[in-house]
């Protein structure tokens, strides 16, 4: 279940519109948040006092947002790599998941945008969750989610490849049935290339593979729709995903085939950058 959960913030106003959607958190039994801010060393190894002060003053001023929703609120402000210290906040928290915002100013850009978000879903040992911040707040000048958290876990997709590593997905989904409203767990079949012809049949892989995903369904003991889409992954899904009415999009770390480029690649940058679902990243402990 999750406890506690960290909440990374770059202290913009797109990162308080965030926060002010996370009321909704407790919807799911959640109580206790740490509100994380890293100022990052990438360009200087010296930081002013005046920006650790305004720093500090401002993750408060985000953290009362919380407080006044009844949470309880602990800040962490620290200094250096940002995924680094970041993972290192989860861990001294003993935070059971971390959330991004996909459309900040510093943390979470880089998070979304650079090398940031593959080394932190690279090494984390616990679940990721990047919210879609796409809409754009002209008054304010600020983006902000029209997604609505409580409605997170209506209707999810989780996507498998079937390797060993999707086992941490399965473990979140079942520890979470009594939220899920609705799952569909699609597989992607990916072109077959091969040096000599041999001969096989489309449509026995199909089975086998359809047959896999009831065998899921079973597992997860969640009433769920089963698809299996032909193409490319990051191609294949990102349609999928616009196409239909998804509240959360559940993926897997280090998986064999599917998994492994969605969040290894640049396959993982095009599901979170075009998915208009949030992402959650589940690893395999």
């Amino acid at each position: 279940m999750l406890s506690k959960v960290l909440i990374a913030t770059d202290l913009s106003g797109t990162s308080y519109n965030m926060l002010q959607s996370l009321k909704e958190l407790k919807n799911f039994n959640i109580s206790n948040l740490i509100l994380t801010h890293v100022i990052d060393l990438k360009y200087s190894t010296i930081v002013p006092p005046q920006i650790k002060e305004e720093s500090f003053l401002l993750l408060n001023k985000e953290a009362e947002i919380l407080i006044n929703e009844g949470f309880n609120v602990s800040i962490d402000l620290r200094v250096g790599t940002c995924w680094k210290e970041i993972l290192d906040s989860a861990k001294d928290n003993k935070a059971s998941m971390i959330i991004i915002g996909s459309h900040g100013k510093s943390v979470a850009k880089e998070i979304i945008l650079g090398s940031v978000t593959s080394e932190l879903i690279e090494n984390a040992n616990l679940p990721v969750l990047v919210l879609k911040m796409s809409d754009f707040d002209t008054e304010k000048k600020a983006r902000f989610s029209s997604i609505k958290i409580s409605h997170l876990f209506d209707n999810i997709l989780f996507a498998t490849d079937f390797s060993q590593e999707t086992e941490g997905v399965k473990k979140f989904l079942k520890d979470n049935r009594d939220f899920i409203k609705e799952l569909t767990i699609v597989n992607v079949k990916e072109p077959i290339i091969l040096e000599q012809p041999i001969e096989f049949n489309i449509n026995e892989l199909d089975a086998i593979a359809l047959n896999r995903l009831e065998s899921i369904e079973k597992e997860l003991n969640i009433a769920s729709r089963k698809e299996l889409l032909h193409g490319i992954p990051s191609l294949e899904l990102t349609d999928f995903i616009n196409g239909k009415n998804f509240s959360l999009v559940v993926m897997g770390t280090r998986g064999l085939g599917l998994a492994s480029r969605l969040l290894l690649g640049s396959t993982s940058r095009y599901i979170i950058r075009h998915s208009k679902a949030p992402v959650l990243i589940v690893p395999f402990t």
